[in-house]
């Protein structure tokens, strides 16, 4: 899981054409989605293209995480694992 996702960066926001606020109200988040939305293909690429980019670069790192710490938690003793949980890791 990254730490910070790409569809929140200042590439995305010159990507979106609209720059993302760095707080506000619901009334305001939800004016700026309005505004954002209304250049259709350049929010897709934003929103949903860089964080499926973002989630297939960094699926085998994630991967390797989730296997370190089923492996340190089952040393440990700490979390009693079901038949097949290393398993569904992938």
């Amino acid at each position: 899981m990254p730490s910070n996702y790409w569809s929140c960066s200042k590439f995305a926001d010159w990507i979106r054409g609209t720059p993302s606020l760095k707080s506000g109200t619901v009334k305001e988040w939800n004016e700026w989605e309005k505004k954002a939305k209304e250049k259709k293909v350049r929010y897709w690429l934003a929103e949903a293209a860089l964080d499926g980019v973002q989630r297939f670069l960094y699926w085998p790192i994630d991967r390797l995480f989730a296997v370190r710490y089923y492996i340190e938690n089952r040393r440990k003793g700490k979390g009693k694992s079901r038949a097949g949980a290393f398993i569904s890791l992938f």
